[in-house]
């Protein structure tokens, strides 16, 4: 399936998702989460990343100089980064825990763009707590820092 396909097939799950949110996630429901966030990273569009986020939600970004609350400070942490030159990432491990009304996946990720002509590749780990809301399941809180070599 082609980056077009994933996208749409993710955004058509988030609205779904967002209709039928359970009460307690499963396991691939928060991963769906996950993988509906990192789609909307490979859209470069970051209204639509943040529209991920809770209103109150804090980031703290893979490379943020300071912790962002609230979506207009994600907002522009995201309007920044997703500037570099196609930029996308991939999941590399994952753990998931699930509970009534939240859910919490960590692990790795690695992201690659193109930066004067020569391919970034920037592996981090992460972690993201999901949490329901009125408007659906929302990222509350997600950390990310790079891997130290």
């Amino acid at each position: 399936m082609n980056f077009l396909g994933t996208a749409l097939g993710a955004a058509t799950t988030y609205a779904v998702m967002k209709a039928s949110a359970p009460s307690k996630p499963t396991q691939q429901f928060v991963a769906q989460l996950g993988n509906n966030w990192l789609a909307a990273v490979c859209s470069h569009d970051p209204a639509r990343v943040t529209d991920l986020y809770c209103m109150d939600g804090i980031l703290i970004g893979t490379v943020a100089q300071q912790i962002k609350r609230g979506r207009p400070a994600i907002r522009s942490y995201f309007d920044e980064f997703l500037t570099n030159d196609g930029i996308c990432g991939a999941f590399d491990s994952r753990m998931i825990q699930t509970y009534p009304g939240w859910g919490i996946d960590s692990g790795t990720y690695t992201f690659r763009w193109t930066q004067d002509g020569e391919q970034v590749v920037v592996p981090a780990r992460y972690s993201f707590v999901y949490r329901l809301t009125p408007g659906g399941w929302k990222i509350q809180n997600h950390h990310s820092s790079t891997i130290p070599a």
